[in-house]
């Protein structure tokens, strides 16, 4: 039974939340993780009038408010979150809901920072299983070109911070001529953003070209999607490390790989489930 505060769950990635401080329909609920989507789980009375479609909610943490969706399965209100929720959860004092314009709950939020902190390490990974995982390394073939071909990002993180970064890097065969390189330097958050890391990405037509920078960003975790590509080109998918749920989907424009549209990506999946 839920007390006053924030309690875990005897498993999973799940916190109970407490007995609400004020409510008109809503008895209590969860909120958990799945495949690094956050979401609550309100439970509504049986009898209740009030929520009988999907609608919109507004999520309010110490008067800021989060416009969402609201869904109603029997006895259960879901309400999907941002990962970038987390923090206003665990450093805020209030937790409210508010469907249709109409407030419907109000939850404490004592003992939040203890349990997500808890319960976050559980979540499970999202399922990239449907792409090829790109492993980049200190040891690969290809770290002899990618020292090159980073040397001035290096030298230009060395003059910053006085220290020298982290190499790793993996190489792609596209066809029987054309090749790509990725290479990450790692060494810290301040320069380089969240993940301490940039990734680049190098291509060439053939041996005897030079190589082109095709692709950059914060570090990522990297995937080739083998179902798409354009002219030989696989597409890339891009996941953010340590919270990301929405994979980032990239493809070749025929000089080098700009991010697709997020509906654009979202079709192609389905076109390829169903091929």
């Amino acid at each position: 039974m839920a007390g006053d505060r924030w309690e875990e769950a005897g498993s999973g990635a799940v916190a109970i939340l407490p007995v609400p401080l004020k409510a008109t329909n809503i008895t209590g609920g969860s909120f958990s993780c799945a495949e690094q989507r956050w979401s609550f789980r309100l439970r509504v009375e049986a009898t209740s009038a009030t929520l009988l479609h999907e609608t919109d909610v507004v999520v309010t943490v110490d008067g800021v408010d989060l416009p969402a969706k609201a869904s109603l399965s029997p006895g259960v209100v879901t309400i999907a979150i941002p990962f970038q929720m987390l923090e206003p959860l665990k450093a805020g004092n209030r937790l409210s809901f508010a469907f249709g314009g109409e407030p419907a709950a109000v939850f404490s939020l004592r003992g939040s920072r203890a349990v997500l902190d808890a319960i976050a390490p559980r979540c499970s990974a999202v399922d990239m299983s449907a792409y090829q995982s790109v492993a980049l390394s200190e040891t690969d073939q290809s770290i002899g070109t990618a020292t090159k071909l980073m040397a001035d990002e290096a030298a230009l993180f060395s003059e910053a911070t006085g220290k020298q970064p982290l190499l790793s890097a993996a190489s792609v065969k596209v066809a029987q001529d054309a090749e790509m390189v990725f290479a990450s330097l790692c060494g810290s958050s301040r320069y380089y953003g969240e993940s301490g890391c940039t990734l680049s990405g190098f291509a060439r037509q053939g041996a005897s070209e030079d190589w082109r920078e095709v692709y950059n960003s914060e570090g990522m975790a990297l995937y080739l999607d083998p179902k798409t590509s354009a002219d030989g080109w696989p597409d890339l998918v891009t996941l953010v490390q340590g919270g990301g749920a929405e994979p980032s989907h990239w493809m070749w424009n025929g000089l080098a790989y700009e991010i697709r549209e997020p509906a654009i990506a979202k079709d192609a999946e389905l076109r390829g489930a169903v091929q």
